[in-house]
């Protein structure tokens, strides 16, 4: 019966060892930093905001046949408090400065399309209540080879889905490393699906329809270029047509 005690005593002990080791400060690794979602980023200024309430995408389109690469705006949140104290005259060591991103694509099936790490820069200040505090970075969320390997497969007017698992690393002011969770990005990968093609655009001296109309015929003063070609917004054609995915449909 003793015998029993002291084991639980033991066990006990160890885990109030344990939870100390661990302490009321020290978050979960995943959780301290983390990837809220993919900001809408829209003309004219094509300026992101770190705003939790903003615009966000809930799945990416980019067209192989205009673009090498997704381009992506994350928000990123920091869960940790504040610990600076102006009464000792004590730091704010919190602040979290974004390092660098592992991505890892994929196709629905589960193949691997390419895998890369890319450096970022970006600055999340620390929570401030309940509320986390929150910074941008951003990096390529579908890469040049990950394009390239769908473009060789992919038909005019055809599209696939790809899947971005992407994580982001930082150091806090303190000089401590977090990363956060690992983040899920559907992007749909077409060919020529963001390219619009306006019947004032079409040469009626050329056989069939085209973009090829004389400069003078084209009244594109009033029109508004998307932020990024090729990616998440269509574009008239006449915009593009130095291109051969924009001369005809």
């Amino acid at each position: 019966m003793l015998g029993k005690w002291i084991q639980r005593g033991l066990l006990a002990g160890m885990a109030l060892l344990v939870a100390a080791a661990i302490g009321p400060g020290c978050a979960e690794p995943e959780s301290s930093l983390f990837i809220r979602h993919v900001v809408v980023i829209q003309p004219p200024d094509c300026a992101a905001r770190a705003e939790p309430d903003g615009l966000f995408i809930q799945e990416g389109l980019v067209d192989v046949a205009l673009r090498d690469e997704y381009q992506a705006v994350l928000l990123v949140g920091n869960q940790l408090v504040p610990r600076g104290s102006q009464d000792q005259v004590r730091t704010e060591t919190s602040r979290i400065a974004l390092q660098n991103a592992t991505v890892r694509i994929e196709d629905v099936n589960g193949n691997v399309l390419s895998d890369y790490q890319v450096p970022i820069a970006g600055f999340v200040d620390q929570s401030l209540g309940i509320e986390p505090g929150y910074g941008l970075a951003s990096l390529p969320l579908i890469d040049s080879r990950a394009i390239a390997a769908v473009r060789a497969s992919l038909a005019k007017g055809a599209s696939r889905r790809l899947i971005s698992f992407v994580k982001v690393t930082g150091k806090t002011l303190g000089d401590s490393e977090v990363t956060s969770g690992e983040f899920q990005f559907i992007v749909k990968a077409c060919n020529g699906c963001l390219i619009q093609f306006p019947p004032e655009a079409d040469d009626p001296s050329l056989d069939g329809p085209d973009c090829l109309a004389p400069v003078e015929t084209n009244n594109l003063n009033n029109a508004t270029l998307p932020c990024l070609l090729g990616q998440d917004a269509v574009i008239d054609c006449r915009f593009c047509n130095s291109r051969e995915a924009c001369q005809r449909p």
